[in-house]
Parts: structure tokens; C-alpha cells; sequence
């Protein structure tokens, strides 16, 4: 009986909160499933360069992908998510080189090892699959580095971007090679690439 009345009481709990994130407004929030003790919060962030959707779980950030996308949980612009999109902002006004958003990475050993590695190649410079293949401890699987690379949960902060081919070339990118592209000359000129009317939104 005990077990039943678990149960229901976590059925109630899920049904209050769906209500709650419904309620905020925004009309967004999916709840396929929840894990019993966490809540997932996802906000949309305009830059210049389009939308970003920061996706937070236990007060990390877990993803942060380009495009206006509706991922499991609840729309609200916790503090953890207004904090990166202070710090998006003023990436893009070129006032911050480095993050300092609380992130948790979910991927495989070998994807971690890449993504760790990637999170060290300092603003304004980048290096070839290949090199970043050698830097993660994998010299020899260039192509599966470039998957993870692809893979990337967490654009722009873990900044697969500033890997290119090793002719010079951009290379692909998950947000686009524009994008990439713009990131680039972004992180490499003194000027302004983004009237601040643009970014001040």
C-alpha cells in the first residue's frame, strides 16, 4: 500500500510542476519523463548570431546548442541560465575571453576526453583535428575526434569552433560553417563585429 501511495504522490508532484513551468507564460516545456529528485530548465538566449538553447540540470549547464529548440523540461531563465546569457552577451561585445558557467559533461569516455581537451584552446587561436586528436591522447583517431568534435553539447563555451582543417580551411560545424566562421574573425579582429544596438538585447 505504501508503495502505491509513492506512487501517487510523485504522479501528483509531476503533474503540479508540468502546471508550474506551463503557467510562466512562455508555452514551453515537455515532460516525457522526470528523474524523481531533478528538475530540468532550458531558456532560449538571442545573440547576433542567432538563438542558443542553454539547457540546465542540478545547476549545471548540460547543453547549449544553436537554434530555438524545445528540450525536455521547463522554460524559465533560472539564475544559472541568466548567467550565461549575461556572459554570451558580453562575449559578443568582446568584453569576455573565457566562462566561468558550471557545466556537466554526458558522453562517453572518449567523447570527455575530447571536449575536455577542447575547453583549453584559448580565445583567439585555433588548431587542426589533428593536433587536437594528439593533445587528447588519441593521435591516430583524427576522424573520431572530429565526431566528438560534432558532438559537442556545449557550443561556443567548449569551443569546438576554433578547430579547423589542417590546410587552413574552416572545417565543419555544428552551428554552421557561417557561424563558424563569424566566431573566427569575431575572436581575431580589434573592431567590433556586432553593433552593441544588437547585442544589447
Amino acid at each position: 500500500m505504501s508503495g502505491s501511495r509513492n506512487d501517487l504522490d510523485l504522479n501528483i508532484l509531476k503533474y503540479n510542476l508540468s502546471i508550474a513551468c506551463f503557467k510562466n507564460g512562455t508555452g514551453y516545456g515537455s515532460f516525457i519523463s522526470f528523474p524523481q529528485n531533478t528538475m530540468k530548465y532550458f531558456f532560449h538566449i538571442e545573440t547576433p548570431l542567432g538563438f542558443l538553447t542553454a539547457s540546465e540540470e542540478d545547476r549545471k549547464l548540460i547543453k547549449l546548442l544553436w537554434g530555438k529548440l524545445t528540450p525536455e523540461g521547463c522554460y524559465r531563465k533560472t539564475s544559472l541560465l541568466e548567467q550565461a546569457e549575461n556572459e554570451i552577451q558580453a562575449y559578443f561585445r568582446k568584453e569576455l575571453t573565457s566562462f566561468s558557467i558550471p557545466y556537466y559533461l554526458q558522453g562517453t569516455d572518449f567523447q570527455k576526453e575530447v571536449w575536455n581537451t577542447l575547453a583549453t584552446v584559448p580565445y583567439g587561436s585555433t588548431i587542426s583535428y589533428q593536433e587536437l586528436a594528439r593533445k587528447s591522447g588519441h593521435p591516430k583517431a583524427c576522424r573520431a575526434v572530429g565526431t566528438a568534435c560534432a558532438e559537442n553539447p556545449i557550443n561556443l563555451i567548449i569551443p569546438c569552433h576554433r578547430i579547423i582543417n589542417k590546410s587552413g580551411a574552416t572545417g565543419n560545424y555544428r552551428g554552421g560553417v557561417g557561424r563558424k566562421r563569424q566566431l573566427l574573425i569575431l575572436e581575431n579582429k580589434e573592431t567590433m563585429l556586432f553593433p552593441h544596438s544588437v547585442i544589447n538585447l
